[in-house]
C-alpha cells in the first residue's frame, strides 16, 4: 500500500513538473520574442543614414520596407531563422507588421508552443501577442 502511495506521488511530481516546463519555455519564448520585437521598433526609429529603417517619409509602421533577424543582428541559419536553447524564431514583414513566430524544440510527447508576435507601429501598445494560436501559425 505504501509502495502506491509513493508510486502515484512520484508520477504526480513528473507530471506537474513537465508541465511547469512547458510554461515557462513559453514564457521564456515570448520574452525573446517581445525583445526582437522592441529592437524592430528601435530600428524603424533609426534614420536610415544611421543604419535603420527610417525612410526620409518618417514612415510609422513596417509596409514596404525590408526588416528580417539578420539585419536586426541575430545570427540566423540559411532558412533566416535564429535559434536558442529554447527555440526557434523566424520573423517577416506581413502587410504593414513586423510578425514575429517562436516555436518551442520540439520534445517528444509535447505539443510544441509557439508564440507569435506582431509590432504595427512605434508605440509599446502596437506590439499584441499570442500564445498558442488556433492551427498552430502566426499568419
Amino acid at each position: 500500500m505504501g509502495i502506491m502511495i509513493v508510486g502515484i506521488a512520484l508520477l504526480i511530481g513528473v507530471q506537474t513538473f513537465g508541465e511547469n516546463k512547458h510554461r515557462v519555455n513559453a514564457d521564456t519564448l515570448m520574452l525573446r520574442s517581445i525583445r526582437i520585437a522592441n529592437k524592430a521598433q528601435q530600428w524603424l526609429l533609426t534614420p536610415s543614414a544611421m543604419g535603420g529603417g527610417r525612410p526620409e517619409s518618417g514612415a510609422s509602421n513596417f509596409s514596404g520596407l525590408t526588416l528580417d533577424l539578420k539585419i536586426l543582428g541575430y545570427k540566423v541559419d540559411a532558412d533566416n531563422k535564429y535559434s536558442d536553447i529554447n527555440g526557434i524564431y523566424s520573423a517577416d514583414i506581413s502587410g504593414s507588421a513586423f510578425v514575429i513566430e517562436a516555436r518551442s524544440i520540439p520534445v517528444s510527447g509535447r505539443p510544441d508552443n509557439v508564440i507569435c508576435v506582431r509590432v504595427d507601429g512605434l508605440d509599446k501598445d502596437n506590439i499584441t501577442t499570442d500564445v498558442n494560436p488556433e492551427g498552430g501559425s502566426c499568419t
